[in-house]
């Protein structure tokens, strides 16, 4: 039987230093760093689409891959969570989410308290409605996103606190680790995190004594 033939993020990005702008994919494995890379180099992927690297999406209850709601979600990371980022990017699109990378390919490396910043201010200013941030531990991030005006951020090691995030608080930015966590349980994280919906009915006080205390109310 033939090897089957596969796409890298790498094989895209020498594609893009040497001037292709197609590749043909055709009976071809792409990896999901691939896809991302091709989407920030305007490379266009020609040809049946070909399944992912990924495997059978059972092991964290991962959802359907087709989503039947969309959002918006803007994400960046640091330098020790840009190769989580990258799968997380290509999932989101995947999924045909609105994404605003601000950690892209094309930009400097950011902190994690500017990238945190970064993607709080899209989500405060209404322009996405979530945000990812990936770092090493979650810790800095999570502590600087929080500190912007209408920002609910939690870091989530799993799929429990990522629902818990979403119902329980009314998250709207979430924090991987990307030092400690690998790829399938960050993709399982967000699927989880954007899958959820906030259960304002039990909980809708909880947020609101969390906005007094972000206004100086007690």
């Amino acid at each position: 039987m033939t090897e089957q033939r596969a796409i890298t993020e790498r094989e895209v990005r020498r594609a893009s230093r040497e001037g292709a702008k197609i590749i043909d994919i055709r009976g071809a494995i792409i990896t999901p760093g691939a896809r991302n890379a091709a989407r920030e180099l305007g490379i266009m992927l020609t040809g049946p689409d070909a399944p992912t690297t990924y495997p059978p999406r059972i092991a964290y209850g991962y959802f359907d891959p087709k989503p039947t709601n969309a959002v918006s979600v803007a994400i960046g990371c640091d330098s020790a969570g840009a190769r989580i980022k990258g799968d997380v990017a290509a999932r989101l699109y995947e999924l045909r989410h609105v994404v605003a990378d601000l950690s892209g390919a094309d930009r400097p490396p950011l902190d994690s308290t500017d990238a945190a910043a970064a993607v709080a201010r899209e989500v405060s200013a209404g322009n996405s409605q979530f945000g990812i941030v990936v770092d090493g531990t979650g810790v800095a991030a999570c502590i600087a996103a929080n500190k912007m005006k209408g920002i609910r951020a939690a870091v989530c090691y799993d799929v429990t606190s990522a629902a818990s995030a979403r119902e329980h608080v009314d998250a709207n930015v979430l924090v991987l680790a990307g030092g400690l966590i690998g790829p399938r349980l960050a993709v399982a994280i967000v699927e989880t995190f954007l899958g959820r919906e906030f259960a304002e009915t039990r909980y809708g006080g909880r947020v609101g004594k969390i906005g007094e205390l972000e206004r100086g109310e007690q």
